[in-house]
């Protein structure tokens, strides 16, 4: 993590020539927000991985239109045959493009990959053919919707790291692989999709980087207000509860007060790492170029083999102390050192690009040593000896934790304890009760250093049906972010391109 980071991212296109039709409750819009539905535990909806299992039949998708204009051959490799598993003859069909969106197209083959995703992940293929056809449509308006949120987060200069998608990936194809008992009947699994091994990563590749990249454009468009407005009415939050109350239930959830306590350097160190950033600093000053000050002083093992670089970065990616002086600093202008908890930190503005900046830093971290984590540890218990006597968590927390760090949590499904905060947490938590305090317990933090974690269980609840005062809040909340976002891309249709050869 790029230290200076807070904890866990235009062409006018010709107007279409034809009127959009209007389709709602697409699956790219849920994708897109991340929502899920509230019943489903607090966080969205994760479509678990399947085994590839057999290409779907022929008649999913309607027979290539000869009329309709086509692409070259496609490079990835041979195209899917359509015949299913079940022997028979198999028919070639010819890739074409289906749709045209903004500056990109859509290919048959990948509308027809994307219904076999579908598949995979429990979605039914009808075997009306009216039926079929309505669901391979709303597929391709889902394909068009997700393509055009894509190029305009490119045009908004939303970018996401190569080893963000490389991480992913990984992730991805491990989970993947661990739902089959040999790599070598994963890699049939995967033969049997029509891909290679090297193809197969490459589409998990490209599916991670759009996710991110949406993921990140999505958090840019709430944090800079740049959606529409939209209202909900309690009528239809209530309709919502009705319809979806009863096939789920709550799981087990806490709320929590966090307080986590770093180790500090003694006074010594600290003055030593002052006195190194303003050696750096007299340097740059006197001539020398910032990304070999950078190269040579730095600490931060995420910036420093790229000098210093940390690319384009949004207010909220940084600590709020070291955001203040950056956003108020000039391009070209050196500014420090900057105390955050971190280290010290030298700054430099690039580039100014709306709500970005392009930043480049040297950080001076002052020594760690084992005596200062033991003065850590023992200030945590001493903090949670407090709380256990009824001290106030707020206060603790501002006087003593992180200052910069969320403390407050509401509703975190056990469940999902984990895979937010870390399997420390998990574990320290356990079996939690209204009023425990849980701690101190060792979490890795920056650099690798231990930190301190004390948690104050402020509420839990079992598992049971949900209520609809406990949960109307936030269906309201969900649905109007909905319907925001479908406006959003409905002005997205209305501005680019769009036109259908289906």
């Amino acid at each position: 993590m790029t230290q200076g980071a807070t904890d866990p991212a235009d062409r006018q296109a010709p107007r279409s020539p034809a009127p959009r039709p209007r389709h709602r409750g697409h699956v790219l819009v849920a994708l897109f927000l991340g929502l899920g539905l509230v019943f489903a535990g607090g966080g969205p909806a994760r479509a678990a991985a399947q085994q590839p299992d057999t290409i779907p039949p022929a008649d999913t998708v309607p027979p290539a239109d000869t009329t309709a204009p086509r692409p070259a051959p496609r490079p990835a490799g041979p195209e899917p045959e359509f015949g299913g598993a079940g022997g028979g003859d198999s028919v070639q069909v010819v890739d074409r493009v289906v749709a045209v969106a903004g500056d990109s197209a859509i290919l048959l083959s990948e509308l027809q990959e994307q219904i076999y995703r579908l598949r995979q992940q429990g979605q039914k293929i009808p075997q009306d053919p009216v039926a079929r056809d309505s669901l391979v449509r709303a597929t391709l308006q889902d394909m068009i919707d997700r393509m055009l949120l894509v190029q305009r987060a490119q045009q908004e200069g939303v970018t996401v790291g190569d080893d963000q998608v490389q991480q992913a990936v990984q992730s991805q194809f491990d989970r993947i692989r661990s739902g089959f008992q040999s790599d070598e009947a994963f890699r049939q699994a995967v033969e049997r999709t029509g891909q290679n091994m090297f193809q197969y990563r490459q589409m998990l590749q490209q599916q991670a980087r759009q996710e991110l990249l949406l993921s990140r454009f999505r958090q840019q468009l709430i944090s800079d207000q740049g959606l529409p407005p939209a209202a909900v009415s309690d009528s239809e939050v209530r309709a919502f509860f009705d319809a979806n109350s009863a096939s789920a239930r709550r799981p087990a959830s806490i709320s929590f007060e966090r307080i986590t306590i770093v180790p500090r350097p003694d006074s010594t160190a600290a003055d030593s790492a002052v006195a190194v950033a303003h050696k750096a600093l007299d340097e740059i000053r006197s001539g020398t170029e910032f990304s070999v000050a950078a190269h040579r002083f730095s600490n931060d093992p995420g910036t420093r083999s790229q000098g210093g670089d940390m690319g384009w970065i949004r207010r909220s990616d940084v600590v709020p102390a070291f955001a203040d002086v950056a956003w108020a600093a000039p391009p070209g202008r050196v500014v420090g050192p900057i105390e955050t908890r971190f280290g010290f930190h030298i700054i430099k503005v690039q580039n100014i690009r709306g709500g970005e900046r392009e930043i480049s830093q040297i950080l001076i971290r002052p020594e760690i040593d084992s005596a200062d984590v033991r003065k850590a540890r023992e200030r945590a218990g001493a903090l949670a000896d407090s709380l256990r006597s009824g001290a106030d968590p707020t206060r603790l927390g501002r006087e003593y934790g992180i200052r910069d760090q969320e403390t407050h949590f509401e509703d975190i499904a056990l469940t999902d304890v984990s895979s937010r905060f870390g399997d420390a947490y998990a574990k320290a938590i356990g079996q939690p009760e209204s009023g425990q305090v849980i701690g101190p317990f060792p979490v890795t933090g920056a650099f690798d250093l231990s930190e301190f974690v004390v948690l104050k269980i402020t509420d839990f609840k079992a598992a049971g049906p949900y209520r609809f005062e406990d949960v109307k809040d936030q269906i309201r909340e969900n649905l109007v972010r909905t319907k925001q976002f479908q406006e959003y891309v409905a002005q997205l249709r209305g501005r680019m391109y769009v036109k259908i050869y289906l």
